[in-house]
C-alpha cells in the first residue's frame, strides 16, 4: 500500500497518466460507477485503505486508454506503481467487468 494520501495518489497518478484535467473528473464518475455495480450485482464492495489506491490506478488506467491514442504499457505501469503486472492486469479486468465494460459517459 503506498504512504501517500488517496486524494495525493489521485492527483500524482492522474497528471502523469496523460489524463486531461476533464479527463480526470471522470475516474470519479467511474469509481462511483463500480461500486453501484457492483452493489446491484448483489457483490460486496467495500472501499478501504487497502484497496483505494488499487481502484483509483485501476480506474486511471482504464480511463486512460479509453480517451487517449498514446498510452503506458501495464507493464510500465506496474513497475512504477510497485505492483505485479499480473495484479494490475487483474485490476483492470475487474472493473471493466464490473461496468459491463461501459465507459461512455453522457451525462
Amino acid at each position: 500500500m503506498p504512504q501517500i494520501a488517496i486524494e495525493y495518489y489521485f492527483i500524482l497518478v492522474a497528471m502523469n497518466s496523460g489524463l486531461e484535467p476533464e479527463q480526470a473528473l471522470t475516474v470519479l464518475i467511474v469509481v462511483e460507477r463500480v461500486c453501484n455495480h457492483a452493489f446491484a450485482k448483489g457483490q460486496q464492495f467495500v472501499i478501504n485503505s487497502l484497496c483505494a489506491h488499487r481502484l483509483v490506478l485501476g480506474t486511471v488506467l482504464v480511463l486512460t486508454k479509453f480517451y487517449n491514442d498514446v498510452y503506458f504499457s501495464n507493464q510500465a505501469i506496474a513497475g512504477v506503481c510497485g505492483m505485479s503486472l499480473k495484479d494490475l492486469n487483474a485490476v483492470e479486468e475487474y472493473l471493466l467487468e464490473l461496468i459491463d465494460y461501459k465507459l461512455f459517459i453522457t451525462e
